[in-house]
């Protein structure tokens, strides 16, 4: 028999870790006891260096990239009402830190790669406020992790009275993760009772630790089993395009918010319910649900969100703190015909795929993937979803029990002040049912967004409770009440009739006129038009019913006379340019019906042709009707030809009315009339005018063609108003224009950026930016600009006109909310009654919602806050480019930011991103793309571009897509090799660490198989090779040429020292804490310590041969370097030395190992000034020590200096004084500055293991004689 179990622990130890895992779980199954197969097994040996594993790899980096982070943070609190033991908690604390290894865990590089540090021991102290500030959570909250120095958590009490207090908890995700806190909680609440009850806790021996199990991982990572798991990744999330709900929308502020807000008993009954009736977990109902959710918000039909999976799958695991969590994507195709049943069926097979593969780290998996790194983007995903049953139940309990009946323990999160995603929802299952707290970045979505996002979820779910049947498009998700908010309304009001307005202004003494000297008053307008309308009707081609009359005239009073005459004869009007191509024109006459043409010149037209002038005559003229056609429009059509969008009487009444009412416009209005009549906003000039009795100014065509012509029109008619396109505003302000201070200034026709608008808005009187497509007459929405309105990078479009709607949708026609881009649908009185001849156009252009009519603009918006609609670009010009969708106004506002660029224009073309740029000169392509890696992602960054003089434009004044001169299509810019030494130097690292040879500067890192081990280990090849490149540097410039740029020499030690700027927080890399200002006061920062520390410096002093000054300033140079690993100038003013002189230590890097480095820096500060530079000149440049310096000798080195450590020997230890320029630094920074350096100084010596028998004998003999 013994025999036989030795044979099955051989099998067994032959097993690699999971494999041990899986097959322990069967045997305990069948109720056998494990321990009778496998003796425990002592911990392998550790090796001197520790990995970390990939999940600590990746918040190390993070960590890195970021220093001043708290998003990597885990933070709650407890709220005591009681006598609360403080000795018995204290005590807790510290023996749960012997008791786990990672909360005495450092991280430190070794050899150029991270490592874990398990200490022996950690100082801990249980700080306490009493009482409290008010800032004391959030201050809390707010401070940055030392991953350097342990332990990685910290605790701090809020006495708020003798009986009330709140514990707060705070620890750095490196070293635990969600179950852990509940491991800690039932841990510290035993030890807690244990202690008040005078006794030692009675908790089981943790055989093998975190580290070990790191260890297994590393292990595993190498095995066949780990290469299949990297394999069914792979496959899983090929061409995965990661979406987010701020698409639209980008940010580099991190900052967060968090809500909890209740899901209620009776919905999570619900929950319960119906997943039992479908057969699948609630976990999946609810993840199918949300993914639902985002693909109506996003209108993605590949939806991925990332899930935490705790990562115990053994009982080994479940009791230890640590990182063990691991990050899964889970990504469903949503087919919008399909039913929920069978999505939901689809999202239950996916789950259970993702977590049969859920061992392969997520830092791996992004690495197998090959996805696109940006900073603030997490690749793949960027929204989370966790539902947390079953284990977490201890974790998110509100209410503790610390075995102790007089204590009263209310438990609860911490919100952090930054995110790690966009947007993080947690479901928890609480007593009272789920709730789920939400953590969001402010920057992206507002409270109000994510608040009608979880009303939302909540709709949702009802909706599949009811008709899980029911296909996925046919879901109603927004709540009424959102939906109501989510529909913009102009003001209800009476429309008066176009004509009886213009009658009503018979008296008027305006007139009508031409630029070429021709006028008209409104009387023999009235009696001209009404002649001639006689004379249409006597026109036998016009008897029809819905008879058509075409104008081609040239511009002037005559052509108003038309126009006005074939609406009073309640004819519709074809309005046609003179200079139309023949083809085109006849293309229009034919499609429109038309009886006969109007026109005042020569033209070979396939109608009969009329002079306007022979048409006269007497008689009624038929009453006016309101559902008439007024005129008959042709717009651009994307199949080439044309197509006619005829217009009612009642929509051209309504928008002129409207407009009028807007403007407030009277007599006084003196309109220029620059638009061809064949671009509907035309009508706006010359019936806007007519119905007010204002003076109408009809510019010539070859003043339009000519800036300063154009120009010059309006001071010499006292222009008021003027409506122009965006191009035509441009190309005045590029053409000297300066303005006019009593111009009412209209723009519309297509969006108008920024950075025009604020040329514009600064010369004119009032600027307005006007919006609306043809098919709903000419303008929907108007908004007068101010200064708030100048932040994107285009105008927003306003509010609705009267009678008028205008509502985001999906791509289902159903509403959205503020917050999620769709596309912009119009409803109202200003609608056409669809295009002519054009029965398939209709069904997709029109729809009916409710009881309301409405047109798809195909415009790509977002409802704002404030009511305005910030717009995106359109919707069948949105890119999609390897899996990414691209709005490519974002890219051209990127491009126009830059002051060399006056206009661009995105696009793809041929597979690239394309960019079409107006400048003076041509831009070199290398350095737009570094320029551009400044705002936008690299995906995002165009592969060539285009300079133009001008962007050709077509007859209405809009850019002219067509026309843009191709590039060649075979161009292809070829690999720049290196030229500059850094570049050459970075090339031949990227080359042997990557194993990759033939690339250029340009190419990106990661595309080239780069990872993130990989990225550190170039970091610190280029660091032994003289190249200092922080992790931030490394993974903000993906390429040989950018990191080249960006590298700082580590071989001019001179040159840096005197380079000029203060070390400020910038430079030092110790940004200020949050809610503590820079330039708030400047007081200075003192520590005091003890004799036993003064003893062992000058002990140790004294074994290396070296001083205390010198020591005491070398840990104040690793102070610094941990926290930026950049060169700077350090300076030691000694004043025990004979002679009181600067000697200046330039930091370029620093050997590994507290011994290495300890050397290296009191070697540097012991050579002095041997250069004969001016100290001052160093000093004021430099951080500056100084130890037991009387002011008097300070005075003759010391020039004014961002930073001074200033240490004297007092009689019972030494006093460390943190002086300090507060323009640069804060209190809190300093103060936590001071804290690392204490725990420096003291730690040196335990860095350097050689002599520490004699080191400790010296310090004895020392100890009275320290002074």
């Amino acid at each position: 028999m013994h025999d036989q179990i030795e044979a099955i622990r051989a099998r067994v130890a032959a097993l690699s870790p999971q494999e041990r895992a899986g097959f322990r779980a069967k045997v305990e199954a069948r109720g056998i006891d494990w321990s009778l197969i496998v003796a425990d097994t002592p911990p392998r040996p550790r090796p001197d260096h520790l990995p970390l594993s990939p999940a600590q790899m990746q918040f190390w980096l993070l960590q890195q990239v970021h220093p001043e982070t708290t998003a990597l943070s885990i933070a709650f609190a407890w709220d005591v009402e009681g006598a609360l033991d403080l000795d018995a908690l204290r005590r807790a604390l510290t023996y749960l830190i012997a008791r786990h290894e990672p909360l005495r865990t450092a991280f430190t590089i070794k050899d150029g790669t991270p490592t874990q540090q398990v200490r022996a021991t950690v100082p801990f102290d249980l700080a306490t406020s009493l009482p409290p500030i008010a800032t004391a959570e959030s201050d809390f909250v707010a401070q940055a992790f030392d991953l350097g120095v342990a332990p990685l958590f910290r605790v701090r009490l809020l006495q708020h009275s003798q009986d009330r207090f709140s514990v707060l908890f705070a620890f750095h995700h490196i070293i635990c993760d969600g179950w852990s806190r509940g491991i800690f909680l039932r841990e510290l609440a035993a030890s807690y009772q244990a202690y008040v009850a005078g006794q030692e806790p009675d908790l089981p021996p943790i055989t093998r630790h975190f580290a070990d199990i790191v260890l297994d991982q590393t292990e595993w990572l190498a095995s066949s089993d780990a290469t299949a798991q990297a394999a069914f990744w792979r496959a899983e999330l090929e061409g995965i395009a990661p979406q987010s709900l701020s698409s639209w929308k980008r940010a580099a502020d991190t900052s967060a918010e968090t809500v909890t807000l209740p899901l209620g008993a009776d919905l999570s009954a619900r929950i319960a319910g119906l997943a039992a009736q479908l057969g699948v977990s609630q976990y999946v109902l609810m993840l199918a649900v949300f993914q639902l959710l985002l693909h109506r918000l996003t209108g993605a039909e590949d939806i991925a969100v990332g899930t935490p999976t705790a990562g115990r799958d053994s009982e080994e695991k479940s009791g230890l703190i640590g990182l063990f969590v691991n990050t899964l994507v889970l990504r469903n195709r949503i087919e919008p015909d399909m039913t929920f049943r069978t999505f939901l069926a689809r999202v239950g097979k996916g789950f259970a795929r993702a977590f049969e593969h859920q061992d392969l780290p997520f830092a791996r998996v992004v690495d197998t993937v090959g996805a696109a790194r940006n900073a603030g983007q997490t690749p793949l995903f960027q929204t989370l979803f966790q539902v947390q049953t079953g284990g977490y139940a201890h974790q998110n309990a509100a209410q503790i029990d610390l075995g102790d009946p007089r204590l009263a323990v209310r438990q609860r999160v911490l919100p952090l002040p930054q995110a790690k995603f966009d947007l993080s929802w947690h479901v928890m299952d609480q007593p009272g049912g789920y709730g789920v707290i939400i953590e969001y970045r402010p920057a992206l979505f507002s409270g109000d967004q994510i608040r009608g996002m979880k009303a939302q979820f909540e709709t949702l779910l009802h909706a599949v409770a009811d008709a899980p049947d029911m296909c996925l498009s046919a879901f109603s998700f927004i709540p009424p009440d959102q939906t109501r908010d989510a529909v913009l309304r102009g003001p209800d009001s009476n429309i008066p009739d176009l004509l009886q307005q213009i009658e009503k202004q018979k008296g008027a003494e305006a007139l009508i006129c031409a630029t070429s000297g021709q006028s008209l008053d409104y009387a023999d307008l009235w009696d001209r038009a009404g002649q001639m309308a006689n004379g249409l009707l006597a026109r036998p081609e016009l008897h029809g019913p819905d008879a058509r009359v075409a104008i081609s005239m040239r511009r002037g009073p005559d052509l108003v006379v038309a126009m006005l005459a074939a609406l009073r004869a309640g004819l519709a009007y074809v309005p046609l340019d003179p200079e139309m191509p023949v083809a085109r024109r006849d293309y229009i006459l034919q499609d429109a019906d038309v009886a006969l043409v109007l026109s005042d010149h020569p033209l070979d037209t396939i109608c009969p042709l009329v002079d306007p002038a022979t048409l006269t005559g007497q008689g009624d003229l038929p009453a006016p009707d309101p559902d008439r056609i007024a005129y008959l429009i042709y717009t651009s059509g994307s199949t080439g030809w044309p197509k006619g969008v005829p217009i009612t009487r009642r929509a051209l009444s309504n928008l002129i009315a409207s407009t009028a009412d807007i403007l407030g416009t009277g007599q006084d209005l003196r309109m220029l009339a620059l638009t061809t009549v064949a671009f509907d906003i035309s009508a706006l000039e010359i019936f806007l005018p007519l119905s007010v009795g204002g003076t109408l100014v009809m510019a010539g065509t070859a003043d339009t063609a000519m800036p300063a012509q154009l120009a010059g029109l309006i001071p010499r008619h006292g222009i008021t108003h003027m409506q122009a396109t965006p191009a035509t505003w441009r190309l005045l302000l590029d053409h000297g224009w300066h303005g006019a201070p009593e111009l009412v200034a209209l723009s519309g026709g297509e969006a108008l950026p920024t950075g025009l608008a604020q040329r514009l808005h600064a010369n004119v009187k009032s600027l307005w930016n006007m919006y609306g497509p043809t098919e709903t007459t000419i303008w929907s929405a108007a908004l007068k600009i101010t200064p708030r309105n100048l932040a994107g990078p285009v105008v927003p479009v306003g509010g609705p006109v009267a009678n008028t709607s205008l509502r985001v949708l999906d791509p289902h026609g159903a509403v959205l909310p503020a917050g999620i881009a769709g596309e912009l649908a119009i409803g109202g009185a200003g609608l056409s009654p669809g295009y002519r001849n054009r029965p398939d156009m209709n069904m997709r252009s029109f729809l009916t919602s409710g009881n309301e009519r409405l047109y798809r603009t195909g415009d790509r918006v977002v409802l704002q806050g404030d009511t305005t609609l910030q717009f995106l670009g359109r919707v069948d010009h949105q890119i999609k480019l390897n899996g990414y969708r691209i709005e490519p106004g974002e890219i051209e506002a990127a491009l126009t930011a830059l002051p060399e660029i006056a206009e661009a224009l995105a696009m793809v073309d041929g597979g690239r991103l394309l960019a079409y740029y107006r400048g003076d000169q041509t831009l070199d392509a290398q350095a737009l793309r570094r320029q551009l890696a400044d705002s936008l992602p690299s995906y995002m960054i165009p592969a060539q571009y285009v300079r133009i003089a001008a962007f050709p434009l077509n007859p209405n004044g809009k850019i002219d897509r067509a026309q843009l001169p191709k590039p060649d299509a075979d161009e292809q810019a070829p690999r720049r090799t290196p030229t500059t030494g850094a570049e050459v130097l970075l090339h031949g690292i990227w080359a042997d660490v990557l194993q990759k040879n033939g690339f250029g500067v340009d190419d990106n890192f990661f595309d080239l198989g780069g990872d993130s081990v990989r990225a550190i280990q170039i970091a610190s090849r280029a660091r032994e090779s003289g190249l200092i490149l922080t992790p931030a540097q490394m993974f903000e410039n993906q390429t040989v040429a950018l990191q080249a740029a960006a590298a700082q020499s580590a071989k001019t030690p001179w040159q840096v020292a005197l380079s000029g700027g203060p070390i400020g927080n910038d430079i030092a890399g110790l940004a200020p804490v949050a809610g503590d200002s820079i330039g708030g006061g400047g007081a200075p920062v003192q520590q005091m310590l003890g004799a036993a520390d003064l003893a062992k410096l000058h002990a140790d002093a004294k074994l290396r041969n070296t001083t205390p000054a010198r020591l005491m300033t070398a840990a104040l140079a690793r102070t610094i370097w941990h926290w930026r690993q950049a060169p700077f100038s350090l300076v030691l003013i000694d004043g025990t030395e004979t002679e009181v002189r600067a000697m200046p230590a330039v930091l370029a890097a620093l050997p590994s190992g507290v011994a290495g480095s300890e050397k290296a820096l009191t070697d540097a500060l012991a050579v002095g000034d041997r250069a004969g530079i001016d100290p001052r000149r160093i000093v004021e440049k430099a951080v500056i020590a100084s130890w037991q310096a009387p002011a008097e000798q300070l005075a003759q080195v010391l020039a004014p200096t961002g930073l001074h450590l200033r240490a004297e020997a007092m009689e019972d230890g030494i006093l460390l004084k943190w002086e300090y320029d507060p323009g640069l630094f804060s209190g809190a920074t300093i103060a936590r500055l001071a804290a690392r350096h204490v725990a420096e100084l003291r730690g040196q010596a335990s860095g350097s293991t050689a002599g520490n028998n004699k080191l400790n004998k010296l310090r004895a003999q020392l100890k009275d004689t320290s002074k």
